[in-house]
């Protein structure tokens, strides 16, 4: 069984290109983002038609990939070739994928389409007869 997914491998690819990472690695991150994302949002996982949803499980899914490639070596924090050397700014790109989730999932859950549950409480606010 397929599980349901917000987003693909080509379109995490866009955003970052590990070598160490196969597509079905990536995949296999996307499928648990997705649920991660709509967890947090109240959404489906199976509902890849939505542009915000989709957007957020790009970004999650690329921050989680971004987090794998530096455990596993990929990117270093620092890489020395010569007599040059050259810092990585990797969890700072981390954490501007995961914010960028962040904006596109608030937006989802305040959009018209989304609905909180609404009430007031509080002395003399229910049935007030002053």
């Amino acid at each position: 069984m397929i599980p349901m997914v917000l987003c693909s491998v080509e379109e995490v690819r866009v955003e970052v290109s590990p070598r160490s990472l196969t597509n079905a690695d990536i995949a296999n991150i996307i499928a648990r983002t997705s649920r991660s994302v709509a967890t947090q949002t109240g959404g489906s996982a199976d509902a890849s038609d939505n542009d915000l949803l989709n957007l957020a499980c790009i970004h999650i899914s690329a921050a989680a990939v971004l987090r794998k490639m530096r455990v596993n070596g990929e990117l270093a924090a620092r890489v020395k070739i010569g007599n040059s050397e050259q810092q990585n700014t990797i969890d700072k790109d981390i954490q501007d994928h995961e914010n960028q989730a962040a904006i596109y999932m608030k937006k989802y859950r305040y959009s018209p389409g989304y609905r909180v549950p609404y009430g007031r409480s509080g002395p003399r606010t229910v049935n007030k007869t002053d």
